[in-house]
């Protein structure tokens, strides 16, 4: 395990001193596979659960906070939140010690972006428990997060579960609705309207404490400067979503 750990940051350590572009890095050196990891096995206790996360404006965070409260009074299961409000692009297990090169690393996968803005619009549905506010286009998201999977076989320690990344965009208001509550929650919010713009121009990175369950901020990850303005937002109609 010690041998395979230490491939690995020697290898994160390298590529981080080359000069070439990071897809060009990551083609040539993630065509090795797992299966140059070693047979080594690590403990779940060993690893830490991280989030890479984007988040709303003060103004925008409020309003949906307000949503939130909203919620949880005539319905229960509102999602608590320990930082604003976000948008989650990734999920992964890694050893905490490795986790000064993985902020390296998202920082030079932002360093590569511009900031983009999210519009989100009106209500989804995804059965049993979650109602979230969709994201207008999920596009950008989707770009970042294909850029997260190919770390993943650098952080991926053997035998771990690949991480999740997101693929449908959007931010989570409930987790935990009961059950049969959930059908008369769906109904009132897709009767409500929201659309909101803010400029995500930074990541968070948040790691999640085995203990109390709540995440704590571990990093910020700033984009490159642009010239990106926040658009105002489309006609939100009456769209509702349910998967």
């Amino acid at each position: 395990m010690l041998n395979w750990l230490s491939k690995k940051i020697f290898e994160m350590e390298n590529l981080w001193r080359g000069s070439h572009p990071i897809h060009g890095h990551l083609a040539a050196h993630t065509a090795q596979g797992p299966s140059e990891m070693g047979n080594g096995r690590v403990k779940n206790s060993d690893l830490a659960e991280y989030f890479v996360v984007a988040c709303p404006g003060e103004e925008v965070s409020e309003k949906i906070q307000a949503e939130l409260q909203e919620f949880s009074l005539k319905y229960g299961g509102g999602k608590e939140i320990q930082h604003r409000p976000h948008i989650k692009i990734a999920q992964f297990r890694a050893l905490e010690m490795m986790e000064e090169t993985l902020i390296r690393w998202i920082q030079r996968i932002c360093s590569l972006r511009t900031a983009f803005t999210v519009t989100l619009n009106n209500y989804g549905g995804f059965p049993p428990a979650t109602i979230y506010l969709r994201v207008l286009d999920p596009l950008p998201f989707q770009e970042l997060a294909m850029q997260m999977r190919s770390l993943d076989d650098f952080f991926r320690c053997p035998g771990n579960p690949p991480p999740e990344l997101i693929s449908k965009p959007s931010l989570e208001l409930t987790e935990a609705v009961p059950k049969e509550m959930f059908r008369h929650a769906l109904f009132d919010f897709s009767q409500r309207t929201f659309c909101e713009s803010f400029l995500v121009n930074e990541l968070w990175l948040l790691k999640r404490d085995d203990q109390s369950g709540s995440c704590k901020h571990v990093n910020m990850f700033r984009f490159r400067p642009g010239n990106s303005a926040a658009a105002g937002p489309p006609d939100p109609g009456h769209q509702m979503e349910s998967a």
